[in-house]
């Protein structure tokens, strides 16, 4: 895992910010696996994305996610 804190977190957002939403993706990716070569990561299977991605935000943000629904 790349980063864990908040100065980390507001580091790769301030990166993104001139980025299309795709490289913003990409760039969260390369975040939460600094370990995998950047072009390998396009290339990922989308289950194991969305795992690197929920691990990411489990290590910043915790096991819980606040949601509100309106029916």
């Amino acid at each position: 895992m790349g980063i864990t804190g908040a100065a980390g977190l507001l580091a790769a957002w301030e990166t993104g910010l001139a980025e299309a939403p795709a490289g913003r993706a990409l760039l969260l990716h390369r975040t939460a696996r600094p370990d995998v070569d950047a072009a390998v990561l396009p290339v990922l299977p989308v289950g194991e994305r969305e795992a690197d991605l929920f691990a990411l935000r489990r290590a910043l943000f915790g096991d819980r996610m606040q949601v509100r629904l309106e029916c």
